[in-house]
């Protein structure tokens, strides 16, 4: 699959402004995002309808607003079309990276823990009824991952692939993805997810693939959240994952398939010899 899916050249957007007007676009877009979501939340103290809000009014009508100004939708601009290949890779990989992202997660919180009245607060704001979990998925596995998506791949990735090839970008990007999060007791961990959104994003040249594979992420992350809803409450972490050997065999099974799945990847994308 090629990284610009309109031959010979690419959608308007990205003909009509300069590097620096794209990087500024993006930075305002996230700037904007992270605004919503503190002036959502002051007004509802919830933590999920803020999410959705700041994902539509915040990026979500921008791009397509600018897409739409130079001719294309906002699935065309910025590649993500809807066909199921892509929407099976993403799943896959977005399940298969919860045991190395959790492992790093997990070194994370043993060098900067959460604190207790951190835990509390998120124990207590987490949904409680099925409309409100309905919410809170909706948030985190949608509009989250699109919005995201869009910011850190799509414009900040993209961008500085451009000027500084892949290996550079990649770390950036996924360097400033956990960097926002703003979140040092799970840092290690997005970043490493930041470094795996990125790759699927360069190899399959769809956006579509790491907004299913972070979709998918952040929804049983939610799920295990609400598992450990009362651990939370008391303000008493679960401590670093993994802990017995079952938990060990099914990350080490799932980092050789996630493996396998980045290698098949590269090696589809990868020119013809000659």
């Amino acid at each position: 699959m090629s990284l610009d899916p309109t031959p010979p050249g690419r959608p308007g957007f990205w003909n009509a402004w300069t590097a620096p007007q794209h990087a500024a676009f993006a930075l305002l877009l996230l700037g904007a995002y992270m605004f919503w979501q503190v002036a959502v939340h002051s007004l509802t103290g919830d933590l999920f309808v803020p999410v959705i809000a700041a994902a539509l009014l915040a990026v979500v009508l921008p791009c397509a607003a600018a897409a739409r100004r130079h001719g294309q939708t906002l699935a065309a601009t910025f590649d993500l079309r809807l066909h199921r290949p892509a929407a099976a890779v993403g799943l896959a990989a977005g399940l298969l990276a919860l045991a190395p992202a959790g492992w790093l997660a997990g070194l994370s919180s043993q060098l900067r823990p959460p604190t207790a009245e951190y835990l509390m607060f998120l124990g207590e704001h987490l949904p409680r009824d099925a409309a409100t979990v309905v919410v809170a998925l909706a948030a985190v596995s949608v509009a989250a991952p699109v919005a995201e998506e869009i910011i850190f791949r799509g414009l900040i990735f993209r961008l500085a692939r451009d000027r500084w090839g892949c290996g550079r970008a990649v770390a950036l990007s996924a360097l400033f993805f956990g960097v926002v999060h703003w979140q040092p007791w799970s840092l290690f961990g997005l970043v490493g997810l930041g470094v795996l959104l990125a790759l699927l994003y360069h190899w399959t040249g769809s956006l579509l693939v790491p907004t299913v594979a972070h979709g998918a992420h952040n929804a049983v992350s939610l799920a295990l959240l609400l598992r450990s809803r009362d651990d939370l409450t008391a303000g008493a972490s679960e401590g670093a994952a993994f802990g017995d050997p079952w938990d060990w065999l099914v990350g080490a099974v799932s980092v050789m398939l996630l493996f396998w799945l980045l290698r098949w990847l590269r090696h589809k994308t990868q020119p013809p010899p000659g």
